[in-house]
């Protein structure tokens, strides 16, 4: 389960390595990870990378969308020639990236023939959105304020009830494990899996999550980021 995520004020965080926060802890992170442990993987195992709706336009989730997914230009947002520099658009944009690239691999990892050959499960599992994990500890006081509040049963339950996006922690973690588990019933060849009203579904990506020919781009240049061949 490749689940860590982090989202951001801004884009100006930089690991050690010098790549931009938010695409390294949401996407490189998890991508060195698999590639690590893909050898030694058992016939018939099950990978989940947590990916998120927002990927999508027509989620219509009120984050910037992404633009790309150019491994290089997210690691390094100052070499992009268009940017929001240092701004709110420009945190959400890194995050929104960064998930979208979530599904680019799962679905690459999925198309691998070593990995149809041991029949590895792939799956990139939107939870939807969440509210009082710790996903926003990096925001302002405000965000984070409300980001808590909301999370609470006395808010949290209308607003489920309104959004079919909003889930409760309990239902997200435990669609997480049934996923995990090979519990939950998956369409043949579907890789991303949703919750909606606190259930399963395996909608449609974005249309840049189904380019495959960007998938493996970003498969390919994730790789050299991280050192590591083809």
């Amino acid at each position: 389960m490749l689940n860590a995520g982090v989202v951001r004020p801004d884009d100006t965080g930089r690991t050690v390595d010098g790549f931009e926060t938010t695409f390294a802890v949401n996407h490189l992170a998890h991508y060195l990870l698999l590639r690590l442990l893909l050898p030694a993987l058992a016939e018939g195992a099950i990978v989940v990378l947590t990916t998120s709706g927002t990927h999508d336009p027509a989620t219509r989730a009120g984050l910037a969308i992404p633009r790309h997914a150019d491994a290089e230009l997210l690691a390094h947002p100052d070499r992009a020639p268009s940017r929001d520099t240092g701004t709110s658009e420009a945190g959400e944009r890194a995050y929104t990236a960064s998930k979208l690239c979530v599904i680019l691999t799962a679905r690459s990892l999925f198309q691998r023939l070593d990995v149809q050959g041991r029949r590895i499960s792939v799956v990139a599992y939107c939870p939807g959105q969440v509210f009082g994990t710790g996903l926003a500890k990096d925001l302002s006081f405000p965000l984070r304020m409300a980001w808590s509040l909301l999370g609470t049963p006395l808010l949290g339950w209308p607003l489920r009830r309104l959004n079919p996006y909003l889930n409760s922690r309990a239902r997200a973690g435990d669609a997480l494990a049934d996923l995990a588990l090979g519990r939950a019933a998956r369409p043949n060849g579907q890789v991303y899996a949703a919750l909606r009203r606190g259930k399963l579904t395996w909608p449609v990506p974005s249309e840049m999550a189904r380019r495959s020919g960007l998938a493996q781009t970003l498969w390919e240049d994730s790789a050299q980021l991280v050192g590591l061949s083809e």
